[in-house]
């Protein structure tokens, strides 16, 4: 766990790398969410690096502060992605009995997506392999990557890695009806993928995410079928 915190900081003008949050004990967690890269900066002249680090061990302080940085960049308290997302951890912990570990392929932050592309290569190489140390650190049975782009990012990124597609499609409407799309070996831990639209199309309910709803509630007993013949 140490290894994770010890990088976050990469100068007084770049923002803190995020490398996960976590409403509950992260090593609970059987899923783990992933996005193409955090939304909202948080800087050094925000908070102090210790006091960051305690704010990404505790959930609600975490989306507190959060709100607060919106607010001051002018934007809404939360944004539709981030509503979406805090809607299906919801239900996962009210339906599957579970916590989530919520982390990004990339876990430098950018105030757009556009953005990402004039992080220096250095920076996001640096990201990337937080966030290799974070699926390696907790070894979610299940890893759900939201949206079109983070499927292809993740695609790219475990090139040279143990991973097995289980279909050739590429598009999002039909992969996300698999379970799994993918299986990943993981430091010689087995995960599945599952995949889904983007969430800023959750909303409050994800009458729209049934497949995902479904493809995970299967997952989730079948690992519980499995410890109890364990």
């Amino acid at each position: 766990m140490e290894g994770i915190f010890e990088n976050l900081y990469i100068s007084e003008n770049e923002p803190y790398l995020r490398p996960y949050i976590s409403k509950g004990n992260p090593h609970n967690a059987k899923i783990c969410f992933v996005g193409t890269n955090p939304a909202t900066p948080i800087y050094p002249k925000d908070i102090k690096l210790d006091e960051y680090i305690e704010l990404l061990n505790d959930y609600d302080k975490f989306m507190q502060f959060y709100k607060q940085i919106r607010i001051k960049s002018g934007k809404t308290t939360i944004s539709r992605t981030r509503l979406g997302i805090m809607s299906f951890r919801d239900w996962v912990e009210k339906e599957l009995h579970t916590n989530m570990i919520e982390t990004d392929i990339f876990t430098y932050p950018t105030k757009n997506i556009k953005d990402l592309v004039k992080v220096n290569n250095d920076i996001l190489d640096r990201s990337l392999n937080l966030f290799w140390n974070v699926l390696t650190e907790f070894k979610t049975p299940i890893i759900i990557l939201h949206g079109s782009m983070t499927v292809e990012t993740f695609n790219r990124a475990v090139k040279g890695k143990k991973i097995r597609y289980n279909s050739n499609n590429t598009k999002i409407e039909e992969i996300e009806k698999l379970n799994p799309y993918a299986e990943i070996d993981i430091n010689g831990t087995k995960s599945i993928l599952l995949a889904s639209k983007h969430f800023m199309y959750y909303g409050k309910t994800g009458k729209v995410f049934e497949d995902l709803k479904k493809n995970l509630r299967d997952s989730i007993n079948h690992l519980n079928d499995m410890q109890i013949f364990i």
